[in-house]
Formats: structure tokens, sequence, C-alpha cells
């Protein structure tokens, strides 16, 4: 209701009837036993359908400050992403010598790179259809983004083209 009265583009990208539905799917999922972070990613996806890159959903200043304790650990590859690809930036396990700055990553724990794309656009705001905000955003936060909603494991299967252009 409060977009409604207040939101001044609200329906300029998504109608009505599709943001109401997807509201009241999303309530739906809701439990009485979220953390923040775990609210934070069911209700990200709704907002990110409102497609203005100014409505988004932050974290209180209170779990903000105390978020640099909880960085690590994280996934150890930033990855660059494009349309039709991406590429690894760089590894957090320094000595691995197979995995490292160019490699061209395929998936991730046997889910295809597109797969994790997606997922995190989902929880991205921007303006509209400009999906150069969206790369950006993820391309720079990739590592927090997967544990932020993924989780993390203590391995990851990556599948990657080799220096032959094989898939490892």
């Amino acid at each position: 209701k409060v977009l409604d009265a207040n939101h001044p583009s609200l329906h300029w990208f998504t109608p009505k009837q599709t943001l109401d539905s997807a509201f009241e799917q999303m309530l739906n999922n809701i439990t009485d036993s979220l953390n923040e972070i775990e609210f934070r990613n069911k209700i990200a996806p709704w907002i990110a359908l409102i497609k203005c890159g100014h409505t988004t959903a932050l974290y209180s200043k209170q779990f903000i400050k105390n978020l640099p304790q909880y960085r690590y650990p994280r996934f150890p590859l930033q990855i660059k992403f494009w349309e039709d690809s991406a590429v690894v930036l760089s590894n957090g396990y320094f000595k691995d010598s197979i995995i490292q700055r160019g490699t061209i990553v395929q998936s991730i724990n046997k889910k295809p790179i597109s797969f994790y794309r997606d997922s995190l656009f989902k929880q991205i705001a921007t303006d509209g259809y400009a999906f150069n905000h969206q790369y950006q955003t993820l391309s720079s936060s990739f590592p927090d983004g997967f544990k932020q909603v993924f989780g993390v494991d203590s391995t990851y299967l990556i599948g990657f083209l080799n220096q032959e252009g094989k898939y490892d």
C-alpha cells in the first residue's frame, strides 16, 4: 500500500496484477523465523520486479555495522559476467595453478554459470531493462552475492574451459 501510494513509477515496467500476484506469492513463502539475510533474499526479487534502481532491499544499519565480521568464508572466485560468458578475475586460493585470471567458467557444482547469473540478477534492482547495471553489480560482488543466496561450502566443483578449449 505504501508503494502504491508513493512510488511514481511503480507500474511502468511491471503491470499491477503481476506485482500483486508476485507479492502474494512472496508473502506465502515467508515464515516467522527468518534472519535478516533470509528475509532480504525473499523480498529482493519482488522489489527488483518494480525495475526501479532507486527502490531496493537494504539491510538494517545495525546489520551493516556488524557485516565485516561475517565476510569470510565466502565463494573464492571473483567472476566477471557477460551475457554469453563468465571469466575468473581473481582466485582467493592464490596457489591454485589451474583456475587463474582469465579462465572461462562454465559451471559451478554442476549447474551452468547462467543459473547463478540469472538467480542473482533477481536480487539486483535496476532501472527498466538496463541490464548493464546488473552485470556490473554482479561482476563486482559475485562472492558476496553467491554467499548471500546460496551459502558457502567447503568445496566447489568448477567446470571451466582449459587452455586447449576443452571443458574440464
